[in-house]
């Protein structure tokens, strides 16, 4: 009884066991994973990459990162003040594009610097802009001094007053002497035919109306302008009055140029100023600026600016009075319009051909 009770007890027990360890090793295997298969054994989880990719910046790079830009915003902000120092007689003649650009870059670069993190990319880009923006401000700074160097050479023992800029974008290419005050001469013939524009305009004055003896005033706008008549417009600022047509071009914001008997005076600054407004059609309508653009171009005194200038149209005027010769116009060629003035004290016709054309071969 013994033994069957003990074989017995053997046989569940052994049952027992065997229950035991299955459960058990159902257990472990589904807690512990099964080795991956040859397809899954190279694959990183891509939540790894993300995380591997995203690993902030230390703190040591943002710091030399930052130190980087902050080198190019002083350097592009040195070149930027020397431009204006240089230049600061000129400025309110407009700022050129590059100017522009170097104050946009170095603006960009100060909105990084004000955040608490500047990445290495970040840092990089902003101080290339920079460089870049100087590049061409240096390069400007280059040509414009040769080219005023030219022009000085060219005209001594001369004086010169120079203006030259872009009709359109109203960026000066060069100025030499822009506010030097020269005797106008004749050039004081283009703010009597504004005069006679706006009054024709304003209903005052038709062009059929005498002005001279028999002559209309149609005919002694175009006699003064192609040929530089002296007694239409004498005739004008006598009946019309020299103080009217100083308050005109005054109220131009012409200060450096007036229209009074035995004081007629400009600079190159102000008559490049002036045909500006006449040009871009802020001054006269689209008829007034056909009449003056017609009898400029059939001005009959031609051995100033245009004469060395081929395949372009010149619209100028020219005024000489001893040992003044002046000239001002626009030249309108495929590369654009350029405003041109060069006035003169001792120098030839030959000498401002030849100005024109080192200016005009500039742009």
């Amino acid at each position: 009884m013994r033994n069957l009770k003990w074989g017995a007890g053997r046989v569940i027990g052994a049952g027992v066991l065997a229950a035991g360890f299955s459960l058990y090793t159902s257990l472990a295997f589904a807690v512990i994973p099964l080795p991956p298969t040859a397809n899954q054994s190279q694959e990183v989880p891509s939540v790894v990459i993300e995380v591997v990719e995203k690993e902030p910046q230390t703190e040591r790079e943002s710091t030399v990162d930052r130190a980087l830009l902050d080198e190019a915003v002083a350097e592009g902000s040195a070149t930027r003040d020397s431009y204006l120092e240089l230049y600061q007689d000129e400025m309110w003649l407009g700022t050129p594009d590059r100017l522009r650009d170097l104050e946009s870059a170095l603006a960009s670069a100060q909105i990084l610097l004000a955040g608490s993190f500047v990445t290495h990319e970040e840092a990089l880009r902003g101080a290339e802009q920079i460089e870049a923006a100087m590049e061409e401000i240096q390069s400007y700074f280059e040509q414009r001094s040769r080219l005023r160097s030219t022009i000085r050479k060219q005209v001594a023992p001369g004086i010169v007053g120079v203006y030259a800029s872009d009709l359109h974008s109203g960026e000066v290419i060069v100025s030499v002497n822009p506010d030097l005050e020269f005797t106008s001469a004749s050039l004081y013939k283009m703010f009597v035919a504004y005069s006679m524009l706006r009054a024709v305009e304003e209903g005052e004055w038709s062009w059929s109306d005498p002005l001279l003896g028999s002559w209309s005033l149609e005919r002694c706008f175009d006699e003064m302008i192609i040929y530089s008549d002296n007694d239409c417009p004498v005739e004008w600022l006598d009946q019309v009055g020299a103080e009217t047509v100083n308050a005109e071009i005054q109220g131009l914001a012409l200060e450096n140029s007036q229209v009074v008997w035995s004081d007629m005076v400009t600079t190159a600054a102000d008559m490049g100023h002036f045909l500006e407004l006449m040009f871009l059609g802020d001054l006269v309508g689209d008829s007034s600026l056909e009449r003056l653009s017609e009898a400029m171009e059939k001005q009959y005194f031609r051995d100033g600016i245009p004469a060395d200038l081929e395949g372009v149209t010149v619209l100028n005027k020219v005024g000489f009075l001893e040992d003044l010769l002046h000239d001002a116009g626009v030249v309108r060629s495929k590369n654009g319009d350029i405003v041109l003035v060069i006035l003169t004290s001792g120098s030839s016709w030959e000498t401002i051909a030849e100005v024109a054309s080192t200016i005009y071969q500039s742009v």
